[in-house]
């Protein structure tokens, strides 16, 4: 199995479809698509007193970019025996998570939360329209993971170890229709 990661900011549809061009002449087809982009305000806005322009910059990143590179890239997907596309959404979208979901924290990082709540609506929408062809459609939510200076010292874990957990995580699992949502 090899691995390409592309670089590409989400919020560019010609850039995006740049992107999917390079691919489809790159493979002749895609096993595996993870939505790893993410965007964030800061851990003190609220929903009320957001910055809504910053805002519609989190859910353009989190939410429409992952959708529109994943419409994008699914006729590559159909060229695969067996694809898979993996949205990586957060504890913070949760309404069950106490430490970091949706109500936790009085509600901080609110753009980033309902973005990564949209995200799992998504998923589960993609799941199961997508159900009775061969494309599994899932979100992982690796926990609190180091992808910012001084995350360390709110108890993230290295990048490594989430990226372990989660490729664990991830085996084949037949038959997880509609979608099958792995929580830390």
């Amino acid at each position: 199995m090899s691995a390409l990661p592309v670089g590409l900011d989400l919020t560019d549809p010609a850039g995006v479809g740049a992107a999917a061009d390079a691919l489809a002449a790159t493979p002749d087809r895609l096993d595996v698509l993870v939505n790893n982009a993410a965007a964030f305000v800061d851990w003190t806005e609220t929903a009320t007193n957001a910055d809504l322009d910053a805002a519609r910059r989190v859910m353009e990143t989190n939410l429409f970019g992952t959708w529109r590179l994943t419409q994008a890239l699914l006729p590559l997907l159909r060229r695969s025996p067996a694809p898979r596309v993996v949205n990586v959404s957060s504890g913070g979208g949760s309404h069950g998570d106490k430490s970091f979901g949706l109500t936790a924290r009085g509600g901080m990082a609110a753009s980033y939360g309902i973005s990564k709540a949209a995200l799992n609506a998504l998923t589960a929408t993609l799941a199961t329209e997508l159900a009775d062809t061969t494309i599994l459609v899932n979100a992982v939510c690796p926990g609190l993971t180091a992808t910012w200076p001084g995350a360390e010292s709110m108890g993230a874990r290295p990048v490594a170890d989430s990226a372990e957990r989660e490729r664990r995580d991830l085996r084949p699992c037949p038959g997880a229709r509609p979608a099958r949502m792995v929580r830390p």
